[in-house]
């Protein structure tokens, strides 16, 4: 996938039947420069409004700052403070926000630190199964289901 071509394509704003006000606001934390511009693009081309930072540290700011969003996903191996440690942190003061942990390793799955997520999605080549799992986990949220365990 063409990152700049697909942003490009997106370039006007259009965004179907979606309202800019009704998008689903997505905070994303991936330490990778090139994984974060291709995981960004495909969450906006499935509607997500997506905000996105590299480190711990930075999405904990962003959290702090006021930044309410609906979802964060949350890539787990990282220097400094890791994503189950911002999953912990965020559920303590946002417990309405959807949590999905998105890693290229699959053990952290069965860590118990991982539990409090709503989701743990298996980094992939193939694209869909972050914005798959994602619509999943918000319309439970949505529906008022508890976090499937």
């Amino acid at each position: 996938m063409n990152v700049n071509h697909a942003r490009a394509a997106h370039a006007d704003g259009g965004w179907g039947d979606v309202p800019e006000t009704n998008r689903a606001v997505v905070l994303l934390l991936e330490d990778d420069e090139s994984l974060r511009e291709l995981y960004t693009v495909e969450l906006e081309e499935a509607g997500y409004a997506v905000e996105a930072t590299g480190s711990g540290e930075e999405t904990l700011e962003r959290l702090g700052g006021g930044l309410k969003p609906d979802a964060l996903v949350l890539d787990i191996k990282l220097e400094g403070i890791d994503g189950i440690e911002v999953a912990r942190r965020a559920l303590t003061h946002h417990p309405e926000t959807a949590i999905i942990l998105h890693s290229a390793y699959e053990m952290y799955k069965r860590d118990f630190a991982a539990w409090c997520a709503d989701a743990y999605v298996v980094k992939s080549t193939r694209q869909g199964a972050l914005t798959r799992t994602l619509a999943e986990v918000l319309g439970r949220r949505a529906a008022g289901e508890e976090k499937a365990g």
